[in-house]
């Protein structure tokens, strides 16, 4: 596991910073001057079996540490997403994150790890590969998501975020990227493991959301006694700096409300198109945190929950609300948000939510390339 000095280290380093950009394109993200070692330790991976199982297919994705491929589980058939990271990779993340994924394993909608271990000079992470991420969903949908929608994602949402909180860790970079939805491969296969599992399984029930890119997580509680981390300031942002909360940005030590304010931040994003802090017109990245952390201040929860139903300001002033080691009321936030739902006559056919997303023929390469995100990941603005 990287350390947290190391973890310090890099969030500074800008250059690395500058390329994961490029995610916001989901297009690979490659460090050009490791471009020709890329290209050589791509085709040196062709036809590898991992664990007696585990197939090497294409590559689909390039990070600043690692490459992505679909592979194939050659008992099954079934595809899988296989991360890759050099063993003398400046910041590694993978070991980490795979920590995290076994703690957090068992929970509806986390991704299944079926293997790690190392091949050569690389470590390696055998994965259920998934489909498009809320993020891709809402670009489909012209940057804008009903109501109906909104209210039927946070429940799954706040359901995930609750379970990770359970298992003694915050994620800590929550966004739309980071939720995707079960899909197919390149050739159109439908390998959902609900439906593959249950041939007359729901609509819902297939389109369960998920919850990936544990890299920045961190526990927030003690195995040993239980006890909570310290309250701390002075820390360096970690996460993205569009859904951060204010007291991620002022450098307080990072818990289960700040996963719950990022959360809130995603839903306004998809009921009204944009945050309020979007579009920061500043090249230099500590100038342009400070600006959006100036809006962020001065946006208030009312103004931000403006014509959006008042359950959402409910939901924020809950947050604001919560000290740092106190629990967040997760069933009270689920059971407020059905109300309105049911207030509002919405039916659970999800032909506003899911019927209506087309699914076929992408690989996420978001998902793909997640991992190898450095400590501070920089969202387009």
């Amino acid at each position: 596991m990287s350390s947290s000095r190391d973890r310090d280290r890099n969030k500074n380093t800008l250059q690395d910073v500058n390329r994961s950009n490029a995610h916001a394109a989901n297009y690979p993200i490659v460090a050009d001057d490791d471009a020709d070692d890329a290209k050589r330790n791509d085709a040196s991976l062709y036809g590898i079996v991992l664990d007696g199982r585990y197939q090497f297919v294409k590559m689909v994705g390039e990070g600043s540490f690692g490459q992505i491929y679909e592979g194939v589980d050659v008992f099954s058939n079934a595809p899988v997403a296989i991360k890759t990271e050099q063993m003398n990779a400046d910041f590694p993340q993978l070991r980490h994150e795979y920590r995290v994924y076994r703690r957090v394993q068992g929970g509806k909608g986390i991704p299944e790890v079926m293997w790690y271990g190392t091949e050569g000079q690389r470590r390696i992470m055998v994965m259920e590969m998934l489909g498009k991420s809320l993020e891709d969903l809402f670009q489909e949908r012209d940057r804008r998501l009903s109501l109906k929608t909104v209210l039927m994602l946070a429940e799954q949402m706040m359901t995930r975020i609750e379970w990770v909180h359970s298992k003694r860790y915050v994620h800590r970079d929550l966004k739309p990227e980071n939720f995707l939805m079960p899909g197919t491969n390149l050739y159109g296969d439908d390998f959902s493991s609900t439906a593959s599992n249950a041939s007359n399984a729901s609509t819902y029930e297939t389109k369960v959301v998920h919850l990936i890119d544990f890299g920045l997580s961190k526990r927030y509680r003690s195995d040993t006694d239980g006890r909570h981390i310290p309250y701390k300031e002075g820390a360096s942002l970690t996460g993205t700096p569009r859904y951060a909360s204010v007291a991620a940005h002022e450098g307080t030590e990072q818990g289960r409300r700040d996963d719950m304010v990022s959360l809130g931040y995603i839903w306004i994003y998809f009921l009204k198109g944009r945050l309020p802090w979007q579009g920061v017109d500043e090249k230099n990245e500590k100038r342009r945190f400070k600006k959006i952390l100036d809006i962020k201040r001065a946006t208030s929860v009312e103004e931000l929950c403006s014509d959006v139903p008042p359950e959402f300001l409910a939901y924020f002033r809950h947050c604001a609300d919560l000290g740092f080691e106190d629990r967040p009321d997760y069933s009270g936030m689920r059971r407020m948000f059905r109300a309105l739902f049911a207030r509002k006559r919405y039916s659970r056919d999800n032909v506003d939510v899911f019927s209506s997303f087309s699914w076929n023929g992408v690989i996420n390469i978001i998902f793909l390339v997640d991992y190898v995100y450095l400590s501070l990941y920089i969202h387009p603005l």
